[in-house]
């Protein structure tokens, strides 16, 4: 699909949802997915508001068969951010493969680094990974208790 044609259909899709007119700019894609294909953009709302969003949609192949669907990932990454983990909000899922060929949900745009290897790797990130531990270490259990599980 050609990145003019994405923009086109992500902007219906985002009309559709929203009840208003919703233009894509600067739509671009995301490095670090193998399995998944994850692209920037900002939505462009009808009144002149600007969001920074981010959609992750599947790819037809996959890595492994237990990989969560978008809509299993979507359902834990809902529980996550209402239950105090920091992650991005996710805010529209699409299981059909209508509009954009195939599943996909539309999350917030949250600045920073998502690759793995970068985030416990890079040494400006030290001090990061040492506050994560210890915010994770104070609300782990609490929070893991009261998100539950995700059925496959």
């Amino acid at each position: 699909m050609e990145l003019s044609d994405l923009a086109s259909r992500l902007s219906d899709y985002l009309t559709s949802v929203t009840g208003s007119a919703v233009d894509v700019a600067d739509l671009h894609p995301l490095a670090g997915g193998a399995s998944r294909d994850s692209w920037a953009f900002t939505a462009v709302h009808a009144d002149g508001t600007r969001e920074r969003l981010v959609m992750r949609r599947d790819l037809a192949t996959t890595m492994t068969g237990s990989a969560l669907t978008r809509a299993q990932e979507f359902t834990l990454m809902q529980a996550a951010h209402r239950h105090g983990v920091t992650c991005a909000r996710v805010r529209w899922l699409c299981d059909s493969h209508e509009p954009l060929d195939f599943p996909f949900f539309i999350m917030d745009f949250v600045d920073g680094i998502s690759i793995g290897r970068k985030v416990m790797t890079s040494p400006e990130l030290a001090a990061a990974r040492t506050a994560l531990l210890s915010r994770w270490r104070a609300n782990s259990h609490a929070s893991t208790a009261s998100i539950g599980s995700v059925s496959r």
